[in-house]
């Protein structure tokens, strides 16, 4: 999710690179530095599990150290 919008994975994840197809996002979300919603209240984990054809567990556990988390609650 970007600007309340769902954006398309475009092309295959590379090492922890990936793109993102931002056409019809507003100009003031879709520039450089702006965060893109993973994982969180609009996407879930299990959203995101059963994109990829796995589990939450499978997921949370492929995060590497370089991924920026906000914990909340």
């Amino acid at each position: 999710m970007l600007g309340g919008r769902r954006v398309s994975l475009v092309g295959r994840v590379s090492m922890d690179l990936i793109t993102f197809d931002v056409t019809g996002v507003p100009e003031r979300f879709a520039r450089a530095g702006e965060r893109i919603e993973l994982i969180g209240a609009t996407h879930t984990l299990d959203d995101l599990a059963a994109e990829a054809g796995t589990i939450g567990y499978e997921i949370l556990t492929a995060l590497g150290r370089r991924y920026h988390r906000e914990y909340v609650g």
